[in-house]
């Protein structure tokens, strides 16, 4: 998936993508910004999911870390 066509799933610009992936760690979002990339990562199959955690340092979050959406909740999901 190319940057454009992730910022057109997250609903913001490329511009921003860009600045996500050149400011790496350093990088900061807006609340509504993560919530919908935390939505898109739960709404991922198992094997992307994993991917992601892979690429994490073992210090961020352990592999079994990853927590399910709690189906009574709404989620930011609605934006995206």
């Amino acid at each position: 998936m190319s940057p454009k066509e992730f910022a057109e799933k997250l609903r913001v610009s490329d511009r921003i993508v860009s600045r996500w992936e050149a400011d790496g760690e350093r990088a900061t979002r807006r609340m509504v910004n993560q919530a919908a990339l935390d939505t898109l990562l739960a709404k991922a199959d198992k094997d992307s999911q994993g991917r992601f955690v892979g690429i994490l340092s073992v210090d961020d979050v352990p592999s079994h870390a990853i927590i399910e959406p709690d189906t009574d909740y709404t989620s930011s999901g609605d934006y995206v």
